[in-house]
């Protein structure tokens, strides 16, 4: 029995080695399928992960893509909006500023109207007057105008340089009005381009004349001149008559004589009345 029960034991032992053995490397046989499977998902879930991932981020960058290119329009249309209406408020602007600068011009029009209207009437009365006082002094004749004028440089005279009128003063210093003539035809004959002194009826006086001479004439001749135009006024022939508010330029003075004497009318505003066409 001793030796029965020590055989089963050692049959059991065995069988149980056995089964042990059998169970450990069924154990070990499904650790190794399980571990195997653990790192197929694990990689497959790895795979997925980065799959999704990759989609993730290509979508995020199609997004951020779409996102900037919408920006990009919306930018560039803000910009043409901004621009068309910069654009519009400059075309206002500048249709305001011209009709304002219409306006402007329409007014200073108007007004340099009015003025050169109220300058014509000033011209017209100031000759009206100029004529009644002629008139009224009668010097409304060729001769007369011609003396006035010359009276006018000797005025002119007396005031700008009162040394060149001196020689022709009395003994005390007294000015002669007789000698307001002569002071005249010696200040044409001294006559400076140059001088800054001259009144503008000795100017005027002097263009006058020089019209008249030969080119390149010295002033002793526009003297001369003037002493020849006052002789010839100077003759009993002439006279002084008047006709209305015309002066009266017979047809026998010499051509020289009634272009001066037609300049001085015109610009005392005076018409010359001749019997032949006065010289231009």
């Amino acid at each position: 029995i001793e030796a029965d029960c020590k055989e089963r034991e050692e049959k059991i032992e065995a069988e149980y080695k056995k089964r042990e053995e059998t169970i450990e490397a069924d154990c070990k046989e499904r650790d190794e399928k399980i571990e195997a499977e653990y790192k197929k998902r694990e990689e497959k879930i790895e795979a997925d992960c980065k799959e999704r991932e990759a989609k993730i981020e290509a979508e995020y960058k199609r997004r951020e893509e779409k996102i900037k290119a919408d920006c990009k329009e919306y930018k560039e249309k803000f910009e043409a909006d901004c621009m068309r209406r910069e654009e519009k408020i400059e075309a206002g602007w500048k249709k305001h500023m011209k009709d304002i600068q219409s306006c402007h011009q329409g007014v200073q029009e108007s007004l340099r109207a009015r003025l050169q209207l109220q300058k014509q009437r000033s011209k017209f009365v100031e000759a009206r007057l100029t004529m009644d006082v002629l008139r009224a002094r009668g010097l409304l004749s060729a001769r007369g105008i011609f003396e006035h004028v010359l009276a006018l440089v000797s005025a002119e005279v007396r005031l700008s340089k009162p040394h060149a009128a001196a020689a022709f003063c009395g003994p005390r210093g007294e000015w002669d009005p007789a000698h307001k003539f002569d002071v005249a035809l010696a200040e044409l004959g001294n006559l400076n381009p140059s001088d800054q002194d001259q009144g503008p009826w000795t100017a005027f006086l002097r263009e006058a004349l020089r019209a008249c001479c030969r080119p390149g004439s010295g002033l002793c001749e526009v003297a001369g001149k003037a002493r020849e135009i006052r002789a010839a006024l100077a003759q009993d022939a002439y006279g002084y008559p008047w006709l209305g508010y015309e002066v009266l330029l017979h047809d026998h003075l010499p051509d020289d004589c009634r272009r001066v004497l037609a300049a001085l009318c015109r610009r005392l505003g005076l018409y010359a009345a001749a019997s032949l066409p006065v010289p231009p």
